[in-house]
């Protein structure tokens, strides 16, 4: 009987397939929601331009506004006190200075809008690469099932002369070609996993992930 060598273990190092698939399928599970979108940094940018657009607006509003002042003074009518409203319409700036920041405003909304449609359309891909990592490498897992039941049938057949020692290690070189993408997936897998938690705003925490 043939001493038998150089088997590989079929279990990518330090990434547990049961750990990392749940971490997908429960990233998967989470909907778009809105706290994920704002905290995006095109949309945190944006929403710090409106509230700037919006701030500078209001204090062109004030510099514009009527002033308004209390007057008193005696008349034949005896001692008097009134309100005198004064308002510059005819100022060069008057208007245009409004208008002008009126559509700083709108343009700083409008690029706000544009900053969460691509925040969402980032997390769209990012959960898309995801679904298919996790796929690819489920895919794998059942691949590996396959590899183990050949692996047994060939040591079989390798112990009763069936297959000679070429074919054995034809069977192992094919076999490491296997594990390597077995490991490949893995960490596919796990890169998808965070790309994903950062794209949404959340702690990039290796530990969730290894032993």
């Amino acid at each position: 009987m043939l001493g038998i060598e150089g088997t590989y273990e079929l279990i990518p190092p330090d990434f547990p397939a049961e750990k990392i698939l749940a971490m997908a399928n429960e990233l998967l599970s989470i909907g778009i929601s809105s706290e994920a979108i704002n905290k995006a940094v095109g949309v945190t940018k944006a929403s710090e331009a409106v509230e700037d657009a919006e701030q500078k607006l209001n204090d062109t509003r004030v510099v514009t506004l009527p002033s308004v002042s209390l007057v008193g003074g005696w008349t034949p009518e005896g001692w008097q006190i009134g309100v005198s409203v004064n308002v510059d319409l005819f100022s060069p700036g008057y208007s245009s200075q409004l208008k002008l920041a009126q559509a700083r405003v709108e343009l700083a909304q409008e690029r706000l809008q544009v900053a969460e449609t691509e925040a969402r359309m980032a997390i769209l891909n990012q959960q898309a690469s995801l679904r298919q990592a996790k796929e690819d490498f489920e895919r794998l897992q059942l691949e590996k099932e396959k590899w183990a039941l050949e692996e047994t049938i060939m040591k079989r057949k390798l112990e009763t002369d069936l297959v000679s020692t070429d074919e054995w290690t034809d069977f192992q070189v094919k076999k490491q070609t296997f594990v390597s993408d077995l490991t490949q997936g893995a960490f596919d897998l796990v890169h998808a996993c965070l790309a994903y938690r950062q794209t949404v705003g959340m702690k990039l925490d290796w530990e969730e992930i290894l032993p």
